[in-house]
């Protein structure tokens, strides 16, 4: 059972890495599921709704510092919303939600790297496919869910909860 709960976080993390390769969205209503979710694994893992109401305070804290971000025309609207979803589940002490911050951004620049050796060396128009449109057309941006989905599920690995279950199946 607990093999099952410690997998809902990384299983909807790559779904929305996935859906942003794919169509350079993440739709709203995967980013609510993720939040959404976090709920009842905590429950199940016998946590505290104190606790439960703190990763939920946080996520929310994280939401309104992106929200700025967003309208300062620095971050899109998806990347804000699924990083406030994936910091309800990596929480707290701050050392855990910085950690998520930092591997995101190093799995971003990873991404940026990628992207701008694949678009120099692939000629303009090669690909229609719209999954890859991103990967090959010089001012596309990028798919930043992958970065966030990677650095979530690092961060998760370490965090309080995620810990907990793994102690407990492994």
């Amino acid at each position: 059972m607990e093999i099952a709960l410690f997998l809902v976080f990384p299983v909807l993390a790559a779904i929305a890495a996935i859906y942003d390769a794919a169509s350079m969205t993440i739709p709203n209503w995967l980013n609510a599921v993720i939040a959404a979710l976090f709920i009842p694994v905590a429950l199940a893992a016998h946590w505290s709704l104190p606790a439960i109401g703190t990763h939920l305070a946080l996520g929310v804290v994280v939401f309104l510092i992106g929200a700025g971000l967003f309208f300062a025309k620095v971050m899109g609207g998806g990347d804000v919303k699924m990083i406030a979803a994936c910091s309800v589940w990596v929480g707290l002490p701050i050392s855990s939600l910085l950690g998520f911050l930092a591997a995101t951004a190093i799995a971003g620049g990873v991404l940026a790297a990628f992207a701008l050796v694949a678009r120099r060396i692939t000629p303009a128009g090669l690909s229609e496919a719209g999954w890859a449109r991103w990967l090959t057309e010089r001012r596309a941006g990028l798919p930043y869910g992958v970065a966030i989905a990677v650095g979530g599920v690092f961060a998760w690995m370490n965090s309080d909860l995620g810990a907990s279950l793994q102690t407990r199946f492994g």
